[in-house]
């Protein structure tokens, strides 16, 4: 077993009363300092903290929230969304980050699996939300408050014909901008070891909603690792993100890491605005971009500007699909390395990373695991521990793994004793850098978004005449996957591919959205029934 050098980071987390502590004592450092640059506005540490203050007091007057409850916030990476975050971790409540940009069926079944007690959404959402959903508030937001007022005024435009179904659901609802002048209140009490912090949600291996809980410690022992590895003073620093809030690496990289370290995180107000992100980073000198593969090739060939920032040392990316030829087309247009991680749920987003001084990267490598994760191969079929070199199940351990699942049953399985069964093969040199040979992840990229399979195929199985689907992802090489979906017929049934694609369309999001329909008179399976995507896959390759 292998763990990360331990250094003195201890006497720093040991100081830390809570989430919103940090903010606290960032604010006193940094009074006018930005912690978020939102498509060009600054919103200062000051404000930010003034706005969370006063918003944690009203969720507790107005919606009777309490330690414990569930607060979902369906927003993207904005102003508002910290705001939300930090004012729940005030009074101990349990944020939910989740997709602003869910249809209205996977919203309700996001809060009706979760028991969200407030919803903070986009005020242009289409929410249907009936009181005996358990829910006791909506908190509509209009993120073009926080814009330069340019935008703000086209984005108003552009949405001034759009309304919000709340009119019969009988929920309680209030304005962002009207919960932000309450007198502030006291903190609220929470053991960072124990009580859980944020949820992220997951479609589980059956298609079903599947819920991963980190305490405060998961988070800030990942921010500890990170900030060694980067090489990060306790100053203030910039990255610029379009990594989605609502995964766990997102949201270490975009909203914990930039205020844990009084620093600022630059975004743009579009998903994928990959020129206005690079303008951004260029503007004002940023010493990391983070983002999605296929945010990085973008950004290379379309040939953004983003060599105008003097300051940038890297750009960081999950490992999952990046390839030779996007990190050679983005280090050669821009000089600076793409720095590749491993990001496991389970494991509080971010385990390993390419270390920032470039004379210690290993080619193929993910790097090596953080302060405090410990790393283990194994045989596959025994269990037992493999030597250095030797390509096995990687398991993983140590202080950021999971708080526990919602529901936990039917998860046993993924643990061996305290560590983590990825599902991945790897291996690990004499150094303790880590290889991985196989991902076998449950889940695709779609638009810079994970998407589950299992998801997909559990909706077009009730779509009527269907018998059973399996949905498949092709590689593009740009970073992400083609969603594509073969469908077998119930006997004496017909199913068109515009009837699926409209089914789709009508219920999930885009992203969700498979590229290709295709109707077969059965699937092809193995002896024990198992359907055979290798099969499938090979077929849709050999078309090309």
């Amino acid at each position: 077993m292998v763990e990360s050098t331990v250094t003195g980071e201890e006497s720093w987390l040991g100081g830390i009363r809570s989430i919103y502590s940090i903010l606290h004592e960032a604010e006193s450092q940094n009074t006018s300092f930005p912690v978020i640059i939102y498509h060009g506005k600054h919103v200062t540490y000051h404000s930010l903290l003034s706005m969370a203050d006063s918003m944690a007091e009203t969720l507790r007057k107005k919606f009777s929230v309490k330690k414990g409850d569930r607060i979902g916030i369906a927003l993207p990476l904005s102003p508002q969304f910290m705001v939300t975050f930090f004012a729940a971790m005030k009074i101990g409540a349990v944020a939910v980050p989740m997709d602003h940009l869910l249809t209205t069926w996977e919203m309700e079944n996001v809060i009706h699996f979760t028991g969200i007690r407030v919803l903070v959404a986009v005020y242009t959402a289409d929410i249907t939300v009936k009181k005996e959903s358990g829910i006791s508030g909506i908190i509509l937001t209009r993120l073009q408050e926080f814009l330069p007022f340019e935008k703000a005024v086209s984005v108003t435009a552009g949405q001034i014909a759009k309304s919000v179904k709340l009119a019969t659901t009988g929920v309680p609802t209030a304005w962002f901008s009207e919960m932000i002048f309450e007198p502030k209140g006291e903190e609220e009490q929470v053991d960072l070891e124990t009580d859980p912090a944020v949820m992220f949600v997951f479609p589980s291996i059956d298609g079903d909603l599947r819920g991963i809980t980190y305490s405060g410690s998961n988070l800030l022992n990942s921010i500890a690792g990170m900030r060694e590895n980067l090489r990060i003073p306790k100053r203030r620093f910039r990255i610029a993100s379009s990594t989605p809030v609502f995964s766990p690496s997102g949201f270490q990289l975009s909203i914990m890491l930039p205020a844990v370290l009084g620093g600022t995180v630059i975004c743009a107000y579009e998903r994928n605005d990959y020129e206005r992100l690079a303008r951004l980073c260029s503007l004002f000198d940023c010493d990391y971009v983070c983002g999605m593969p296929n945010d990085i090739y973008s950004m290379a060939d379309e040939g953004v500007p983003l060599q105008g920032s003097r300051s940038l040392k890297g750009a960081l990316c999950p490992s999952y699909l990046m390839n030779d030829d996007i990190r050679s087309l983005f280090q050669q247009k821009f000089k600076v390395p793409v720095q590749d991680y491993y990001d496991v749920p389970e494991m509080t987003g971010i385990t390993h990373m390419q270390p920032a001084d470039r004379n210690q990267v290993r080619p193929g490598s993910v790097g090596r695991p953080l302060r405090g994760v410990t790393q283990k191969i194994v045989d596959e079929a025994t269990g037992e521990e493999l030597e250095r070199g030797k390509v096995g199940l990687l398991l993983l351990g140590g202080n950021q793994i999971t708080r526990g699942y919602f529901p936990a049953e039917g998860t046993e399985g993924n643990f061996s004793g305290d560590m983590l069964k990825t599902g991945d093969l790897a291996k690990i040199d004499e150094d303790g850098y880590l290889y991985v040979t196989d991902y076998h992840r449950e889940f695709l990229i779609s638009k810079d978004v994970i998407v589950s399979p299992a998801e997909i195929e559990k909706f077009l199985s009730q779509v009527e005449g269907v018998s059973e689907a399996a949905v498949i992802g092709l590689d593009t090489g740009n970073g992400e996957q083609k969603i594509v979906a073969v469908v077998a017929p119930a006997k004496g049934k017909e199913v068109s591919v515009d009837g699926l694609r409209e089914a789709c369309e009508s219920r999930l999001s885009k992203e969700k959205v498979p590229a290709e329909f295709y109707v077969r008179d059965s699937l092809p399976k193995s002896i024990s029934g198992r359907i055979l995507k290798r099969i499938l896959i090979e077929e849709q390759i050999a078309k090309k």
